[in-house]
């Protein structure tokens, strides 16, 4: 019996300081992000290149970019197309 005594003491105890803590606290801070505009963004970039393709398509140009630090070296449709099947 002395033993689930000293059990219930220590739990008050710890429950007591647990308190103590929760009352110390002296602001909650929350963050949020709106992301609104960044879905609207992911929206958009489809129909952005689809006329971007069309744009280099009805002008014969094309487009590419190079990624520096990889090397990677990307081309637009139109561009492959006039420069490995050439013109037609």
């Amino acid at each position: 019996m002395a033993t689930v005594a000293i059990e219930r003491e220590h739990t008050q105890e710890a429950l007591r300081a647990s308190e103590q803590t929760l009352r110390q606290i002296i602001r909650w801070y929350s963050l949020h992000t709106d992301i609104d505009d960044r879905k609207k963004v992911e929206e958009e970039l489809p129909r952005s290149e689809d006329y971007l393709a069309e744009a280099q398509k009805l002008s014969r140009t094309g487009s590419f970019g190079w990624n520096v630090s990889t090397g990677e070296i990307i081309w637009s449709k139109e561009t492959y197309c006039i420069l490995v099947h050439g013109p037609g």
